[in-house]
């Protein structure tokens, strides 16, 4: 019977624990207690348990921290995942009057520079997007968010997920730029080939250095090409997102260095620059066509120096001087 009794009032205490206050609470109880015992029958030890519990509960103190002070971490952390746009919004918490600690502010940039990496890979599923955005805001809440956050303990796990994302999609995405860096130098060499003999054939007599400079062009194709090989042989977490630095896109890096190796073959025939490699001189490379290839090689694996060298070599040797140019001997 008691046991009706102890369901009835349960149900009852569900049903309206959202509504009620603690006089409204107190008198269900006292009302129920009153009707079990004008059944003139014990009530057990659970039923006292029951109709005091909640008045203890009402009494007990709150385990949620005090509004006005500010948690361990120093952040709220909110998702947004939505067509395929993940982001980590890391707010400042209202109640964080101090500095935030300096393992904190470490793990927020931290994960603010994973977060736009993620979002920038490109030719990535969005399954696996989504995987590590949401290791990412896991990471987030552990280490910037609530009491027991361990912003140490997060920033070592944030560097495995970045292990795990570049080990996953490094390969891939480095073959892929190497492939389109390829094929655009490939098209551009065999444009740059039938300038060469087009000349030749059409024009023997005219200058060669129209015919040296598209051997020195295809010698740069080859060399920017070998060069990113050998810069970037191992790829950082950040360079998943940008590989090169100068932020150039294949095309216009071959360009780009197709045009200084011209440059620097026009500066080496007029004797601005002065190069010589094994025995041959400057003099001999210019002469041939391997020499010429050379030429072009050497500016593709400095691909990264050969612009600025060649800016610093002109801005020294040449000066303004009431609008004449002077060429310091």
């Amino acid at each position: 019977m008691f046991d009706s009794e102890i369901k009835k009032i349960i149900d009852d205490l569900e049903k309206r624990s959202d509504v009620i206050d603690r006089e409204d609470l107190r008198r269900l109880i006292d009302d129920d207690s009153e009707s079990l015992n004008n059944k003139d029958e014990a009530i057990p030890d659970e039923m006292n348990l029951l109709l005091v519990s909640p008045i203890k509960l009402l009494d007990a103190p709150s385990d949620k921290p005090d509004a006005g002070v500010c948690p361990k971490g120093c952040f709220t952390i909110t998702d947004y995942d939505r067509d395929g746009d993940f982001y980590v919004n890391c707010q400042l918490h209202k109640n964080a009057k101090e500095d935030v600690p300096e393992d904190q502010k470490l793990l927020f940039e931290e994960i603010e520079t994973a977060n736009t990496v993620i979002k920038s890979l490109s030719d990535t599923d969005i399954k696996k997007k989504r995987k590590y955005h949401s290791k990412l805001v896991s990471l987030a809440k552990a280490g910037l968010e609530g009491e027991t956050a361990q912003p140490k303990l997060a920033l070592s796990a944030l560097k495995k997920l970045e292990e795990e994302i570049l080990m996953v999609e490094g390969q891939r995405i480095k073959n892929n730029y190497m492939i389109n860096l390829g094929k655009i130098a490939i098209i551009i060499s065999i444009a740059a080939f039938g300038i060469y003999l087009f000349v030749n054939n059409q024009f023997p007599t005219a200058d060669p250095v129209f015919t040296a400079g598209a051997i020195v062009w295809i010698g740069a194709m080859l060399g920017t090409w070998v060069s990113f090989g050998a810069r970037k042989h191992i790829m950082t977490f950040k360079e998943l997102s940008v590989i090169e630095d100068d932020r150039m896109n294949p095309l216009m890096r071959l360009i780009y260095i197709g045009i200084c190796s011209i440059i620097l073959y026009l500066f080496i025939k007029i004797g601005l620059f002065n190069i010589s490699i094994g025995e041959m001189s400057a003099k001999d490379l210019l002469g041939t066509v391997p020499g010429q290839m050379l030429i072009g090689i050497v500016c593709g694996l400095t691909e990264s120096k050969i612009g600025i060298s060649i800016f610093e070599k002109a801005k020294l040797n040449f000066s303004n001087d009431e609008k004449e140019v002077v060429v310091k001997q």
